[in-house]
């Protein structure tokens, strides 16, 4: 019973890490409450992990080419002030995360956290169902939010014709479901599973990408990178994965035919829009929708070498929601390369012997430099729990036990 409880708890304080607008805590978003607490283990453990000062190194360099930029701008810069701040909560909150999954698990694996990743991204969608179909849902989940201004008028303005979920907006909504997919079908792959089990992970798969895709269609991404995810997996270990790799296959087709009636019967005013992608593949052949046609006009550059070089240090919306193209009026491309460096740093840092996992934190950088092409966005928060876990395991497991062994062959 304790060990339920344990992971239960583990299970909110990752959910509410990946959604910290759900909960709103003395007057701000979750994710400051476990910042500090990570922050004030970390120091109590006495900064153990040298690899920090090289991420510290890499993300304050990026900060001084900002400070350079603001500085011959003459810009008064707040935004990389509160974007700083949401870098710590998140990366000390990886650590107290990191600390309680070794606490309350004998032998975590990078398969354990990626299984609470996607076990909070499904607790999103099933919020989200309960937000649909339920006022008093609604009303419950809903005061518990940090209350926003602008995310309250989206809300009110794509109700009815898009899912909204608990806590997120629905770009974010997109993306985060499409990581969602990305670990479990990672989960799939690396865990022997009965035939039952399996069928149970791919009835997840389906599920989350169902109710992404109704929230936001950036999920398709997501998918698309699950996919090129299991391909790679399955001709790097072909022998292991053939047969479940059958069954999947089976298993998702069945899946998708019973989720898309459902879907067109419970949710018919939000399928055309949903679904556009593949309704114009069908019929013009084509792989576009009206969104992704808008997009094309979106991709700015700067035009002179002063906005080049250094930007204008302007983070407001001004008609382009590409990521690259508001990153380089931000700073310009010194910043810019430093900014989206910074996400490839953290995964080589969290690089190990499982070349299984270095491939998922690759595709996971791939993907994030994919949803700017949409919006800005980084994947960051998620790279630092496995940046944490496998620094924790370096220090904490495997470096005592080399000690240990060392140990006994003198003793010997």
């Amino acid at each position: 019973m304790k060990a339920y409880i344990e992971r239960l708890i583990l299970l909110l304080i990752v959910f509410y890490y990946i959604y910290p607008q759900a909960l709103n805590t003395f007057g701000s978003s979750f994710i400051i409450l476990p910042g500090i607490l990570g922050l004030g283990l970390y120091i109590y453990h006495r900064f153990p992990f040298k690899e920090v000062i090289y991420l510290l190194t890499a993300y304050l360099t990026f900060v001084f080419v900002v400070f350079i930029t603001s500085y011959v701008n003459m810009v008064n810069d707040t935004f990389i002030f509160a974007y700083s701040k949401s870098q710590a909560a998140w990366f000390f909150s990886a650590y107290l995360i990191t600390f309680l999954l070794f606490k309350f698990h004998k032998t975590p694996t990078p398969v354990t956290v990626a299984s609470y990743i996607m076990c909070a991204v499904l607790l999103q969608c099933i919020c989200t169902v309960l937000i649909y179909a339920s006022p008093e849902a609604k009303d419950f989940l809903t005061s518990l939010e940090l209350q926003v201004e602008l995310t309250e008028a989206i809300r009110d303005e794509v109700e009815g014709t898009r899912l909204v979920g608990y806590g997120i907006g629905f770009f974010g909504a997109g993306f985060i479901a499409g990581y969602g997919l990305i670990f479990t079908m990672f989960v799939i792959t690396q865990t022997k599973l009965k035939k039952k089990q399996l069928l149970f992970l791919c009835l997840i798969y389906v599920f989350i990408f169902y109710i992404g895709v109704l929230s936001a269609r950036t999920t398709i991404v997501g998918c698309s990178v699950s996919i090129v995810l299991l391909l790679i997996l399955y001709f790097k270990n072909y022998r292991q994965l053939k047969s479940k790799v059958s069954i999947m296959l089976v298993s998702f087709v069945l899946l998708v035919i019973i989720g898309s009636s459902i879907i067109y019967a419970y949710f018919p005013s939000m399928t055309s829009w949903a679904f556009e992608l593949f309704t114009n593949f069908t019929n013009k052949g084509t792989l576009e929708t009206k969104s992704s046609d808008g997009i094309k006009g979106m991709f700015i550059f700067p035009d002179d070498f002063h906005t080049f070089i250094f930007g204008n240090n302007n983070m407001n919306f001004f008609g382009s929601d590409v990521g690259y193209t508001r990153m380089a009026f931000y700073c310009g491309v010194i910043g810019l390369v430093l900014f989206y460096s910074y996400a490839i740093i953290i995964a080589l840092l969290s690089f190990s012997k499982d070349k299984n996992t270095n491939i998922l934190l690759l595709l996971i950088v791939i993907y994030g430099l994919a949803l700017n092409i949409k919006g800005l966005t980084d994947m960051h928060s998620i790279l630092y729990l496995f940046f944490m876990f496998f620094m924790f395991y370096k220090y904490y497991i495997y470096r005592p036990k080399i000690y240990r062994q060392s140990l006994e062959l003198r003793t010997d």
